[in-house]
């Protein structure tokens, strides 16, 4: 059975709806370049994320997902694995199985390069241990999780193993 609602429910439950259409539909504009948003929608816009974001209040050393800084670092390991992906290969096929000139120029790069690569990976695993992780809660609000023991067996139950 449920309980009748008051108006200011209604209303609240309304408005959240209302934030929710207008955020998704200020996304779809945005991707879509259709329409352009006025500039109190984007202070609007504004000052929501940073209610939400200084809410989540981290413990130290605890990364947000969504942060400038992860986002940036996620994208230099992609573009890292990228090149691996192409390099690797390549190397494997089509080099010479003789031993060269033991100060070859070309090859002392590649190698000092794949060797970065490697311990930025290996840095990129750590920074993981480190970022906490989004969780839906009972009232269907996002939450961050920043207990470093669920992060750790969140990240060792799924990603872990792949990188």
């Amino acid at each position: 059975m449920s309980r009748p609602q008051t108006p200011d429910s209604r209303t609240s439950k309304a408005s959240q709806k209302e934030h929710e259409f207008t955020r998704l539909s200020r996304w779809w504009v945005l991707e879509t370049g259709t329409v352009h948003q006025d500039e109190e929608d984007v202070e609007q816009e504004e000052s929501y994320e940073e209610e939400n974001t200084k809410s989540t209040k981290l413990p130290f050393l605890v990364l947000h997902p969504y942060s400038r800084y992860r986002i940036a670092w996620d994208l230099l390991v992609m573009l890292l694995l990228l090149e691996n992906m192409i390099m690797v290969p390549f190397v494997l096929c089509f080099e010479e199985s003789q031993p060269q000139k033991r100060w070859s120029t070309a090859n002392d790069i590649s190698t000092w390069f794949h060797f970065a690569s490697d311990c930025l990976f290996m840095v990129d695993i750590i920074l993981n241990f480190c970022t906490s992780f989004p969780k839906i809660d009972e009232r269907g609000e996002e939450v961050m999780v920043t207990s470093r023991k669920k992060i750790a067996w969140k990240y060792m139950t799924t990603w872990f193993v792949l990188d």
